[in-house]
């Protein structure tokens, strides 16, 4: 017994459908879980510890006070802006060292 034509597309049309609700299925289940677990990583070491970081959206934790505290330190210690394109804590440790 040999199948039609419309028979074989038919079955083509199945699989597509079957194939695109897998696909819109897993986004709107995944997605969510991705964007969570971005926000917090978590691995096992060699030594059995499991081990999490935050993700890079929480890395800077200092205060606008903090901030503009190193960025004072920094601009007292290289008044003539001679690392002006280096951030505040690499401009104050790249100082020269008989200012401080």
């Amino acid at each position: 017994m040999t199948a039609s034509r419309d028979d074989r597309r038919l079955a083509a049309l199945a699989g597509l459908c079957a194939a695109t609700a897998v696909a819109v299925l897993a986004t709107s289940v995944l997605a969510p879980a991705a964007a969570e677990a971005g926000a917090r990583r978590c691995w096992e070491r060699n030594d059995g510890r499991v081990v999490c970081r935050q993700g890079r959206d929480s890395v800077d934790r200092r205060s606008a006070q903090e901030r503009e505290w190193e960025r004072d330190r920094a601009n007292h210690y290289d008044p003539t802006g001679s690392y002006a394109a280096y951030p505040d804590w690499a401009r104050y440790a790249l100082s020269p060292k008989s200012l401080r």
